[in-house]
């Protein structure tokens, strides 16, 4: 699973956290459309509001899952904040 967050701080932090997050992960579900029906497993993308505060969005997404579901889900990579200055 690859997800994302729409909502940001005030609109000046936004582009970066989380607008980069969303576009990284459109081209990475684009790249790897083609070799779906290759995979184990379902890749799902999914992109949460409310993650600024306790990681709501997302929390409430994976306690609606049916208990099979949610064990089902090997990995979920969360891209928050992936563009920016330098340290």
């Amino acid at each position: 699973m690859r997800s994302a967050h729409l909502d940001g701080h005030d609109l000046a932090e936004s582009a970066m956290d989380n607008a980069a997050g969303v576009a990284v992960a459109l081209a990475a579900a684009r790249a790897l459309a083609p070799q779906a029906g290759r995979f184990r497993r379902v890749l799902r993308l999914a992109f949460f509001g409310a993650e600024e505060w306790a990681l709501t969005g997302s929390r409430v997404y994976r306690d609606g899952l049916p208990v099979a579901e949610r064990e089902s889900i090997a990995l979920h990579v969360n891209l928050d904040s992936v563009a920016g200055p330098a340290a």
